[in-house]
């Protein structure tokens, strides 16, 4: 067994953007490479000053797990391009790709509310730089102790793979080079934005956008009865998957105690806002059922509230347009015309909404079916502790359900 010489292409610790402004003089003064050390550095000045934009308007705290991530990627391409040279490469064309990706995510992040959510910028969209053999080994700093051959086919694998995440792996023997179809960026307030990749002006551009919400449950009973155990978790994703919009996945799921994560799509904003109202109808469901009291389901009266309002003031309006002059109607037979179709739109609107409370409302008490199932049973959204629900200890947080989705 043979060592490749560690101290040839160890990575000293420090700042990231330093590392590479340092590699990209010395790549340009004693190598010949093809490639284009002026772009490169303005690509990485870029980040660096989108940084420091975001450390301004979000503060350090959030700073910190920004860099974290930018320190990350940038070290494991670092690690490669120290050990194998910069040069005009499929990886070197994914780096340039993640220099763009990196500049748009940091302008589109916002403010992060989960670390785990954020870090699915890498995990989801680059699993190979997320962990693994080759990432324990940029940690390192180090490299392992085994035959330079081997090493040298491990870090080839590691690069195809790279460059197979960001579209840039070589197709065919015509040495033509297949693109993703995009990658996404996990926002401020759990949205996804979806990127594409823009082949002509070389950079991502955001297309459509959506959003997630992951829900961890701890459910038990007295019995460790699977059926109720299971009956418990159907229940609860039958409800929220019921929604319009909503898509559920189970992600990861343990026995013994029913231990179960799921993962919910939602396609819009409209979507989202439906699922918050069934999850906070159904914790004040609890919250009530816990205290003996009545169920005042305060944001679906409040939309009825609404409701009732609407209804009055289109019946205004169309008392109003009953009782034009008919003297005056031929020459604001347009403006009747239009503001009638007005009328009928937000009756329309009207009947739509008493639709949706009616939805939220039945979806709420099946979703709450569902946990009062359960000898007990504990909620988290997002990371953040929703309820605590038994006969003996119950807890309701006092977390607002807009801070958490």
């Amino acid at each position: 067994m043979h060592t490749l010489p560690p101290k040839e292409f160890e990575i000293e610790e420090g700042d990231i953007f330093q590392e590479y402004y340092d590699l990209l003089e010395y790549n340009h003064l004693y190598n010949d490479s093809n490639i284009n050390h002026e772009q490169i550095i303005h690509s990485i000045a870029k980040i660096e000053k989108a940084y420091g934009t975001y450390v301004n308007k979000y503060g350090d705290k959030c700073g910190k797990i920004v860099y974290s991530y930018l320190d990350h990627c940038l070290d494991c391409f670092l690690f490669l391009f120290k050990l194998n040279g910069l040069s005009d490469r499929p990886v070197f064309k994914a780096f340039l790709k993640y220099l763009n990706f990196a500049e748009l995510t940091l302008n589109h992040i916002g403010l992060i509310k989960s670390p785990r959510f954020f870090f699915r910028n890498i995990s989801k969209n680059f699993p190979t730089l997320w962990k693994g053999e080759f990432v324990d080994i940029v940690k390192d700093k180090d490299l392992p102790s085994i035959a330079p051959y081997h090493f040298e086919n491990f870090i080839a694998e590691i690069e195809d793979s790279i460059s197979s995440e960001f579209g840039t792996k070589v197709a065919n023997r015509l040495k033509s080079a297949t693109y993703s179809n995009g990658l996404n960026i996990y926002c401020e307030n759990f949205e996804v934005k979806k990127t594409k990749w823009n082949i002509s002006y070389f950079q991502f551009e955001i297309i459509d956008s959506s959003y997630e919400m992951a829900i961890y449950f701890h459910i038990s009973n007295n019995e460790n009865d699977a059926a109720k155990l299971f009956q418990s978790i159907t229940l609860i994703t039958s409800a929220l998957s019921q929604i319009d919009g909503v898509h559920v996945e189970i992600e990861d799921l343990k026995v013994g105690s029913l231990i179960a994560k799921i993962r919910l799509y939602i396609k819009n904003l409209l979507a989202k806002e439906e699922t918050k109202a069934v999850l906070a109808s159904t914790k004040e469901a609890l919250i009530k059922t816990a205290s003996g009291g009545m169920v005042s389901h305060s944001d679906v009266k409040k939309s009825k509230a609404e409701i009732q309002k609407l209804e009055g003031e289109s019946k205004l309006l169309e008392i109003e347009l009953n009782s034009k002059p008919s003297e005056i109607e031929y020459q604001i037979s347009n403006a009747l015309m239009l503001e009638k179709q007005a009328l009928e739109n937000e009756k329309l609107r009207i009947e739509i909404a008493k639709d949706k409370i009616e939805i939220i409302e039945k979806l709420s008490q099946l979703a709450t079916q569902g946990i009062l199932q359960a000898d007990e049973i504990k909620i988290e959204i997002n990371d953040f502790l929703f309820l605590v629900n038994n006969s003996q200890s119950p807890r309701f947080p006092h977390v607002n359900i807009n801070d958490i989705t």
